[in-house]
Order: C-alpha cells, then structure tokens, then sequence
C-alpha cells in the first residue's frame, strides 16, 4: 500500500472547468447588400432557455414533461397606474447570455449616429451617446427568402420605391433565431430588431416613451440585455410621484405591453462605474414611417464600426476591397507622375 504525505489530504480538489459553450457555426454567414460585411450565423443546434441542460439547481434536474430544461417565467410588473410589463429574470441562461454578448459585439456592424433636430427653432446637432444598429422592415414590405430583395407584402412585387431615405435590410440568421424564440416566449410578433451598444457608464439613453403612431396603440417591445446591468429607470408622464427603477441583469428581458409606453418614460441613465452592455429591443412596425424613422436615427449616414478584439474596443472599420482599390489607385497615379518626369 503506498504512502501519502498528509498534506494530501488537505490538498484543494482539482475541478475540471466546464468548457465554454460554443457559437462557432458551420452555417454559412448573413449576405446582403445593405450590410457591409457578412455576418455569422449561430449554431443551429443551439437552444435558446433560461436553464442549460446541465442545471441541477439543488441537486435536482428542473426539466419539463418532453426532458427540456424548465423555463423561468416572468415576473409580472402591473403594481402601479398604467403600468403592463413582465420581467424574466432571466431569460436565458448566464452561460448563454455571456457569450451571446461576445459573439454580438463581435459580429455585428454599429454605428454612432449624428442628427439634426430643431429645438425651439434653432438646428440642433445630436450625437447618439451610444452605438447602435438596426435590422428589419415595416409590414408593408418584407424580404425574399432567398435574395433578400424588398417586396410588397401583398402584391409580391418589388417595393424599393417606397423607401427614398434608407436601405432596410433583413435581420440577419444570429438575430433572426433569438427574435423567434422571443416571439414564442411572449406571444407577440416583432419585424425590427435594434441593438444598442453602451460602451461604458458614460453611454446611455435619455427619458423617452415607444409611442410613435407606427407601432399601433399599446404596442409590446421587448428588451434584453447582455452584458454589465445597468439601471432601467422609469416615471409616469402625469403622476409625477409613480416612479420606479430595475436594475436589468445579463440575460433579462423587459417586456412593455398595454399602456406602458402612453404613460411613462423610460431611461437608462449615466454611471459611473458600469461595464459594457448589450441591448436588444423588439418591435413591430406597421408603416414605412417606421423603417424610415429607425433607420435615420440607427444607422444613420456615417462610418460603420466594429469590434476590434486587439484595442479592447469599436473602431471604424474600412471596407478591404474599397482600401486595395484606393492603394491601386494611388499607385497608378505615382506611376503617371513617374511617367511625366522621365
């Protein structure tokens, strides 16, 4: 029988470390025109939930009658005037939720948009205080499964013209997975998916209702958040003592339904010390008034940027194509002058 030194005994257990889940795909990327690079796909085994397979919360499986992880449901959120939300927390689980935020920041273009608004008749320039992006299109119109081009929803036949001042484009394969899965979970239908993108705590959006005609009367938005929380502060529009403020956590989603957007404001404000976070929200438009106002406030005309993983942070990304065309360019023009000289 051999001999252990008593230390061994009081020697830390090594724990094998759960290997992180993986979105790597073999599904081919999202292409089209209106992007301005392909954007990988998810897994198409991946399940979206608010439990992994492997949660033994207690020591216990939580699975439903068909072996699938038990899903959370929401807190409902309707303990003050005109207010009709549910709160899941979470959403989906905290693995998921991590490296679906990676994978987001990662693959997606964004913007930071600048526009012009009147305020008490002078021009005034706004810049977004936060990255944004935006897919989808209004029900008037929706994209050819196949080619992606814009078509009436009705007649079939091409609707481009109907949309002078942006180029909608489709919601990519990433994106268009987790919009079904919320769609189920809420028992609403969405056509727009933004994504904001908040850098630091000095990133945020100001007071302001979902309430434009476009999305309807009493419209239903979805918001997820991956990534830092942050707080979700709100007040009445009239009732200025109803206020109320959730602190949204990785993998939550907020759903505002009935009259919430009519009543209250809605803000996610400046602090100091929060980290980076995701946004997604989910919507449904029913006129092109809509495609034209999310595009001119989400995308906008500027640089497009993206994640750079070496700086730790988003750069304006340049087109390789456009560079190597500009560089031939360039030096054809150098040859010319060369050519002049001798």
């Amino acid at each position: 029988m051999s001999k252990r030194h008593i230390t061994a005994f009081f020697a830390p257990v090594a724990r094998n470390k759960k290997p992180r889940l993986d979105l790597s795909s073999s599904i081919p990327p999202s292409i089209h025109p209106g992007y301005p690079f392909p954007i990988a796909s998810l897994p198409a085994t991946l399940r979206f939930s608010t439990r992994p397979k492997q949660d033994t919360d207690g020591g216990e499986p939580k699975s439903s009658a068909d072996g699938e992880p038990e899903e959370i449901g929401p807190l409902v959120l309707n303990d003050k005037p005109d207010l009709d939300m549910l709160h899941f927390h979470p959403f989906l689980h905290k693995e998921l939720a991590r490296e679906l935020y990676l994978f987001l920041r990662r693959e997606l273009p964004f913007y930071r948009v600048t526009y012009k608004i009147k305020r008490e008749g002078i021009d005034t320039t706004v810049n977004t205080p936060r990255y944004t992006s935006l897919f989808g299109v209004d029900a008037t119109s929706i994209f050819h499964p196949d080619t992606g081009v814009l078509l009436d929803a009705k007649t079939k036949l091409s609707a481009k013209h109907g949309y002078a001042t942006c180029a909608p484009r489709p919601i990519p394969q990433c994106l268009r997975s987790l919009l079904e899965h919320v769609e189920k979970r809420t028992n609403s239908a969405y056509n727009f998916l933004l994504v904001n993108y908040y850098a630091n705590g000095s990133d945020s959006i100001s007071f302001h209702s979902d309430d434009e005609s476009f999305l309807g009367e009493n419209p239903t938005i979805a918001s997820m958040t991956l990534g830092s929380t942050r707080d979700f502060v709100m007040k009445h529009k009239s009732l200025l003592e109803q206020k109320l403020s959730l602190p949204l956590a990785q993998g939550d989603l907020l759903v505002m339904k009935g009259t919430t957007q009519s009543r209250w404001l809605h803000s996610v404000p400046k602090r100091k010390e929060a980290g980076p976070r995701i946004n997604l929200t989910f919507r449904h438009a029913k006129t092109k008034a809509g495609t034209a106002n999310y595009y001119r406030y989400n995308v906008g005309t500027g640089p497009v940027y993206r994640w750079d993983e070496e700086a730790g942070e988003m750069r304006i990304w340049t087109d390789e194509r456009e560079k190597r065309k500009e560089d031939i360019g360039k030096k054809e023009e150098g040859e010319k002058v060369l050519e002049g000289d001798s």
